[in-house]
């Protein structure tokens, strides 16, 4: 559409003649170069004391007398079709076509009516970016296309495809350029968002209203003199002295309606970017609609180089505190943003002060090295690829404090539209927030079934097949968040894919207010969805009762429970002044024992603290980790020691240690490896972390050599006597629970603590950067083990097996499928994994996961260690035959450890060649059925670590 808005300063009733008189006598190339309109003539006009859709507040200040342009029209209308349709074709002309004769022609136009311009022709469907002039262009590399010769992306460029109802990932951007600039040069300058969005975005271009009030820039002038003229949104007159926060901003009321009106009459747009004086009126428009209650027609403001917040025609009701002069504006704009500055800009200290305007919840502040313009995609491409990334999660308004929780480096949200519009109104609230046209969707339909009285919902098969199609294009990803009907939704996915593919290509679930689904379970699914679930209810909601029954269909053994214990002994006497300052004089406050001191060797009470920690365990476990601080750390010592001293099985899987010491009273003296020192050989994987800066720093040194060396590692921050503070130590937690991760598939009659001594070789030579995760089979063993485990382990011990090896023939493994699906849950909910280390049965069951995994084209691991193993000869998938060998073939990387006194040596050089030999790897020992001794075999055990680190680093990069 073409926009006017004239301000006419002449008699009307002599606007027939004077009109008529200007088309009569308008230059033959100008005729020449008219087309005629494409669609129809829009005047982009307002009354002349309040523009339109502008709010109540605005206060217009005609600077001359106005006649309206609803005026303008009616005596437009008045004209022959003739004389209307000669106007039309003079003012309604494509941006190629106008270019070249707008001044000749609106000179021409103007001297007769005595019209001034305050509202330009401006393209027919021109995008809203905002720019300004300064040295903003591109020069490292050359530009073709519609921008470059002067043309501007045009509506009719859309198509069915492009549709946010057809295409959920389609984002329109519209831009606002800068003063004394134009669409032709947005388009130039932000290349940089243009490539990192990529083809699933369209970029709209409109030109401000008024025309250039001074000259452009040299270097604007020299790259796009030929796509003149030149716009601006406003000018800056200061009201008193040259103080900026004294600006007023001359024609912001025309320019704020001209926007508006843009708004109503195109479609809606996902972001509004503006460069320099553009970002201060994408900042004004995103003020008039909080301000007039008003749901925002955008999902996003970018405001590239803005020179300062806008500093008049804000409403005096959104109270931001608005100044350059050092004082903070207050972040009451509830939409997202993101401000964008250059630290070179001469306007970086004024500019900065528009990141305070927004809600802290929302904005982001993206900075780069260099001046006033966008930063150079040359330099810069990874800053553009964050801010669209950035955007992807911006979009999702209900997911705001999730993003604000993760950070905004350490997540990437992808929002998908369901495929179905909605079969009725959204909620209330949402109409009122995000507007009454939407569009809407939903992932079902509803209908009770007259003949069942059944809830049926009518297309949650598509629905959830359009899922399934979006996260193997789209994924991996870690987590699926629903709400609602959404929260339904992700319950029936996760329930199809443990049912008919025995896995989830993601980690977690996040259900806010969500309920069972009525229809599409398959059959078997409840109780038990093994995947970790996080639920979140509202006390209010309606549906509460609902979605508590919601939480019962998933596992409850994912959930991570922390249950804190207070000492059996109130405190003997003051804690900490720190501990006092924040939790107060009254407590109460407890201690296991007696406050440390160095000459002390005795604990009154240890025996009490024991039992009442065991009983503890015993009532209220199992527990995976015993986490203990200073003293705490002592008692899980002893805990520890004494299942150890009784040849119990440890109920825990790792213990936390921080900033503790070894207890000096109740450690059985039995387990001591070497008189004088405190190396008990405790054999549970620990984490000890120390304060440098501790005053019992040496004995928390001492701590450490109770534990195993092959499961221990140690970590020290540079505070004292404390936790590491969250603030400075994110990464030192990090490292902590970031590892390279293994299950330890146990063989025949055996268990996962027999397991757990048989890999230390790999542990250590894997060393504490990696995490050994050891499973017991689902079944209980059908025989006894092999008497060398006995006389380790004992009779009391439990064993399990993965098949029964007795009562079938060689051919046949009872209970392969339960144990297949089974280590699937298992590696779903406990992974990601890196490695699968089987031995002897464990070993074939590895083979058999692998080959099941390789069958869906995914293996949610990148290697398998198999030591003594053989091919099995029952569960395998069909897979591809070797055209050298005939026999099926495993491309996957595997090691392959075998004993050449093994009983089952032959058989294990046998399943060597069912895998690829590109990428197989075959170490032997010249021992039994068993993993290699230490320390003769420490060199094969640190070569199979070398190559696995590399493999599984190659392997992530490309996944990357």
């Amino acid at each position: 559409m073409e926009h006017l808005m004239h301000q006419v300063h002449t008699d009307m009733q002599s606007l027939h003649d004077r009109l008529d008189n200007v088309l009569a006598n308008a230059d033959d190339d100008v005729k020449a170069q008219a087309q005629s309109p494409t669609e129809d003539l829009l005047y982009m006009g307002s009354p002349p004391q309040q523009p339109a859709l502008l709010p109540s507040w605005v206060e217009v200040q005609p600077p001359v007398e106005h006649v309206s342009v609803d005026e303008f029209q009616r005596q437009l209308d008045e004209f022959s079709n003739d004389q209307t349709n000669q106007l039309v074709e003079q003012l309604a002309l494509h941006d190629a076509k106008w270019m070249g004769v707008l001044d000749q022609f609106e000179k021409k136009l103007l001297q007769s009516l005595a019209i001034e311009t305050h509202e330009p022709l401006s393209p027919k469907s021109t995008v809203i970016g905002v720019n300004n002039q300064a040295d903003i262009y591109e020069t490292e590399s050359d530009h073709s296309g519609a921008a470059d010769e002067g043309k501007s992306v045009e509506s009719d460029a859309w198509h069915d495809e492009d549709c946010p109802e057809c295409n959920y990932n389609v984002d329109d951007e519209w831009q606002i350029h800068d003063f004394r600039t134009n669409a032709t040069v947005m388009h130039h300058q932000v290349r940089g968002f243009r490539e990192s969005f990529g083809d699933g975005a369209e970029f709209f271009y409109v030109n401000g209203p008024f025309p250039a009030n001074g000259p452009m820039e040299d270097a604007i002038e020299a790259k796009f003199g030929s796509s003149a003229p030149f716009f601006e949104w406003f000018r800056g007159d200061p009201v008193e002295g040259d103080d900026i926060t004294g600006t007023r901003y001359v024609g912001w009321e025309h320019s704020l309606a001209y926007l508006l009106r843009h708004l109503n009459t195109h479609k809606p747009y996902d972001i509004v970017l503006g460069f320099c004086q553009g970002g201060m009126m994408a900042t004004l428009l995103a003020a008039h609609f909080q301000a007039d209650h008003t749901p925002f027609p955008f999902k996003a403001v970018v405001c590239v180089g803005v020179v300062s917040p806008p500093l008049d025609g804000v409403a005096p009701s959104l109270n931001l505190g608005l100044s350059t002069t050092g004082k903070t504006p207050r972040g009451e704009l509830k939409v997202p943003a993101m401000i964008v500055l250059g630290e070179a800009d001469p306007f970086f200290r004024t500019g900065k002060y528009l990141v305070h305007v927004y809600d802290k919840a929302t904005r982001r502040y993206f900075v780069h090295a260099e001046g006033h313009k966008f930063p150079s995609v040359k330099n810069h491409h990874a800053l553009y690829d964050e801010i669209v990334t950035t955007f992807t999660g911006v979009i999702s308004l209900q997911i705001a404090g999730l993003r604000q929780a993760f950070g905004p480096t350490k997540a990437e949200f992808v929002s998908v539209n369901a495929p179905f519009p909605a079969s009725g109104p959204a909620q209330e609230d949402i109409r009122k927030f995000f507007g009454e046209k939407g569009p809407y969707y939903e992932w079902w339909d509803a209908v009770k079934n007259p003949d069942t009285q059944k809830t049926e919902y009518h297309g949650w098969e598509q629905s959830v097949a359009y899922v399934q199609r979006q996260i193997d294009e789209l994924g991996p990803f870690d987590v699926v968040l629903g709400f609602s009907q959404g929260a339904a939704l992700t319950t029936l996915l996760t329930a199809h894919y443990q049912k008919h593919q025995g896995y989830f290509p993601f980690k977690a679930v996040v259900l806010v207010c969500g309920l069972v689904p009525r229809d599409g379970l398959p059959d078997d699914t409840r109780p038990l969805l093994d995947i970790p679930s996080l639920h979140i209810l509202g006390e209010q909601d309606p549906m509460l009762p609902l979605g508590h029954q919601l939480h019962d269909i998933f596992t409850p053994s994912h959930r991570t429970d922390f249950v804190v214990v207070d000492a059996p002994f109130p405190a003997s006497g003051r804690p900490e002044q720190g501990i006092i300052d924040f939790f107060g004089e009254e407590g109460p406050y407890f201690e296991w024992w007696e406050a440390f001191e160095r000459t002390k060797f005795n604990y009154p009470g240890w025996g009490e603290s024991l039992a009442y920690l065991q009983n503890v365990v015993n009532t209220q476990g199992p527990f995976d980790i015993v986490l203990g601080f200073s003293q705490g750390a002592s008692v899980a010592t002893l805990l520890t020691a004494h299942y150890q001293a009784k040849n119990q099985k440890i109920p825990f899987k790792a213990v936390v240690l921080v900033c503790g010491l070894c207890p000096r009273d109740g450690m059985p003296q039995h387990l001591l490896v070497e008189p004088g020192t405190t190396k008990y050989d405790l054999k549970i994987p620990s984490i000890h972390i120390l304060g440098a800066k501790d005053d019992i720093f040496d004995l928390s040194q001492d701590l450490v050599e109770a534990y195993s060396p092959l499961g221990r590692q140690v970590h020290v921050h540079s505070d004292g006597h404390r936790f590491p503070p969250p603030s400075t130590s994110r990464p030192l937690y990090n490292e902590i629970v970031d590892k390279l991760r293994s299950i330890c598939a146990h063989g025949g009659r055996t268990n996962g603590t027999v397991v757990s001594l048989q890999v230390s070789g790999f542990v250590q030579a894997f060393g504490p950067a990696a995490d050994f995760v050891e499973l017991d089979a689902p079944f209980p063993a059908s025989g006894p083990p092999e008497e060398d485990i006995l006389n380790l382990f004992g009779d009391d011990e439990p064993y399990f097996e993965w098949w029964d090896a007795n009562h079938h023939t060689n051919a046949v493994y009872p209970g392969w499928e339960r144990s297949l699906e089974f280590l699937k849950r298992e590696v779903t909910a406990q992974g990601p994994f890196d490695a699968i280390i089987g031995f002897s049965q464990g070993a074939m069951m590895a083979t058999l996961l692998t080959a099941h995994y390789l069958q869906k084209h995914w293996v949610p691991f990148k290697a398998i260690i198999l030591v003594c193993g053989m091919w099995p000869q029952d569960g395998m998938p069909a897979i591809k035959a070797s055209p050298a060998t005939g026999k099926p073939l495993l491309n996957f990387p595997s090691f392959h450890v075998l004993g050449e006194k093994d009983f089952m040596y032959e058989d294990g050089k046998a399943q060597v060649g069912y895998f690829s030999a590109s990428s197989r790897h075959v170490y032997t020992h010249d021992q039994g059925h068993r993993f290699p001794p230490l320390p003769q075999s420490k060199d094969m055990y640190k070569d199979i670590a070398d190559k696995v680190r590399r493999v599984v680093a190659a392997a992530r990069a490309t996944d990357v």
